[in-house]
């Protein structure tokens, strides 16, 4: 009875073929599924019992259709149901197959990345809600993140300035609103309203504490370097022991990365000493300019084109994506500097200093014998 019964239900299911897929025919016996020509996602699959019946389903289930249909129209017999059933399970569990009601982006998680399900059960914390912070946080929240953390205490100050370079639609920009409310407002929009918004500055410590206490991973997004906040965060990270990533501009120049993994990988402070110890005679410019950045604060007009915070988001969120789904990325210990006046890249792999005074407690093993 139970057997019969779930039967019925794959008859009745409705399926449609996975729309980032390419499906090669290459017989009615065999397919070559591919993503993409170099993707590393390729399927070969064959029926051994050469019974026609996978040409039969995947030539006519588009653009979606049940076995029963296929039946009704006589293009299966009954004496092949069973075996079509069969089969439709073994293509909806390779991703050839899918619901055509879940969603899109699911879909590609589940099939390519094979982690959908991992990204829903993380909490993602982002410092700075700004015209970068805001599309990170966008963009985290449309993956399918299960929550976020959104810290940041700036108002708008000239909505229609703002407008331009906020990612957000223009009526949740208003002057006085906090950059945190019109982020909240427009993810509720899109039917997303597990965000909790603290309002404080980015570099206090006790706020920063809250979110490494409930978040499971920090993005640090500036339009405006700040040694003064990566370091307070790369402080807190440490001590909660938890993964983090920087997202910042200067001027026209994206830094990205690397992805902090404290014990395991390189801390913010190596990285920056290692920057730093690369800029032979511009080296004292360049402290004077840290200084006086720092001492300033990020308060105040922080302006970078849309299509720069573009890039620099999507290829943090790709990143920060990869790692949560399968503790991997093109980031972890990496980073990667864009040169968005003359379109130049640059990836930074990251040494462990034996003695980095921030993060050595958690790796006494790594120091050498007599150091």
């Amino acid at each position: 009875m139970t057997s019969k019964k779930k039967g019925s239900q794959g008859l009745k299911q409705q399926l449609t073929l996975n729309p980032y897929l390419k499906i090669i025919h290459t017989s009615d016996d065999e397919i070559v599924v591919k993503h993409g020509s170099r993707s590393r996602f390729t399927r070969v699959i064959t029926d051994e019992g050469r019974s026609k019946l996978l040409g039969k389903i995947l030539r006519n289930i588009v653009p979606s259709t049940s076995l029963e249909v296929l039946r009704q129209q006589n293009i299966l017999k009954e004496e092949e149901l069973e075996d079509a059933i069969k089969l439709v399970d073994y293509l909806s569990q390779e991703g050839v197959l899918v619901d055509p009601t879940k969603d899109l982006t699911r879909v590609y998680l589940d099939t390519i990345l094979r982690g959908g399900n991992a990204l829903s059960a993380f909490t993602v914390g982002v410092i700075g809600a700004s015209y970068l912070g805001s599309r990170i946080a966008d963009e985290l929240a449309h993956l399918g993140v299960g929550g976020l953390i959104v810290l940041d205490d700036r108002e708008v100050q000239h909505g229609k300035i703002e407008r331009f370079y906020f990612n957000l639609p223009p009526n949740t920009i208003e002057a006085g609103r906090s950059y945190v409310e019109c982020l909240q407002q427009h993810l509720a929009q899109h039917e997303f309203d597990n965000l909790k918004a603290i309002n404080a500055a980015l570099d206090d410590q006790f706020s920063l504490e809250e979110v490494a206490r409930e978040a499971d991973f920090l993005v640090v997004a500036l339009e405006v370097f700040s040694s003064k906040i990566l370091h307070t965060v790369n402080g807190v990270a440490i001590a909660a022991e938890k993964p983090w990533v920087s997202i910042y501009f200067d001027g026209s120049e994206a830094h990205i990365g690397p992805i902090y993994v404290p014990g395991e990988t390189c801390c913010y402070n190596e990285y920056e000493m290692q920057r730093e110890a690369t800029l032979g005679s511009m080296k004292d410019n360049y402290l004077l300019y840290k200084e006086t950045l720092n001492e300033e604060g990020i308060d105040g007009a922080h302006l970078i084109i849309p299509p720069y915070l573009n890039m620099a988001s999507s290829l943090g969120v790709t990143g920060v994506l990869h790692f949560l789904i399968s503790g991997k990325s093109f980031l972890v210990g990496r980073g990667i500097h864009l040169d968005l006046e003359q379109l130049s890249v640059d990836y930074e792999d990251v040494l462990r200093l034996p003695r980095c005074p921030a993060c050595s407690t958690l790796r006494a093993s790594y120091r050498h014998l007599f150091m």
